[in-house]
C-alpha cells in the first residue's frame, strides 16, 4: 500500500491497534497491509501496517474498535 491507488477497488485501508481483532471476531475477511519493506542486517523484511477490508464492513468495525476502546480505558 504505497498509495490508495494500489488498493483494489471497493476496498478500504484501516490503520487502527488491533484492528486484526475485531474483523476476526465479527468474522470479517481481512488481508494485513503491506506497506512497504525494512531492511536489516542485510535482509529485507516487509512492514505491515493495518488490514484492507472491503469498503461495506468499514463502519462496522470501526464501531466495534471504538467500543472496546471505550471499555479498555473506562476499566483502567
Amino acid at each position: 500500500m504505497w498509495s490508495e491507488k494500489c488498493l483494489p477497488p471497493g476496498t478500504v485501508h484501516l490503520r487502527l491497534p488491533r484492528l486484526f481483532q475485531v474483523a476476526k471476531r465479527l468474522g470479517i475477511d481481512y488481508a494485513p497491509a503491506m506497506v512497504g519493506f525494512d531492511y536489516r542486517n542485510g535482509r529485507c523484511l516487509p512492514v505491515f501496517d493495518g488490514i484492507v477490508v472491503c469498503t461495506e464492513f468499514k463502519q462496522a468495525i470501526l464501531e466495534v474498535c471504538c467500543g472496546m476502546t471505550s471499555i479498555f480505558f473506562l476499566n483502567a
